[in-house]
């Protein structure tokens, strides 16, 4: 849980290819599970991918975010259960 008023992450993805016929993606995915207490979210996210030199290439990327106020450990398990998986 990221303590405090003031919430503002930050998660960056990047992703460079050199190549023939290929395929570059980026993602940056987070997830930020913030204090109840907090007053100021401002989640920041970017993705970003080329291909530099590419015959036939193509890129891609994506970033998303996802935040929700936690009221302790117990919320925090109970917010991310749907999220869980087991093997």
């Amino acid at each position: 849980t990221i303590p405090g008023r003031v919430v503002i992450p930050l998660n960056e993805a990047y992703a460079e290819g050199s190549c023939s016929q290929c395929q570059t993606l980026a993602v940056a995915l987070q997830v930020e599970l913030y204090s109840a207490h907090a007053t100021d979210i401002e989640p920041q996210n970017y993705a970003g991918a080329i291909n530099t030199g590419c015959t036939r290439c193509s890129a891609g990327s994506l970033g998303k975010s996802a935040g929700t106020c936690v009221y302790g450990l117990a919320s925090c398990c109970a917010t991310m259960r749907p999220y869980m998986t087991y093997e």
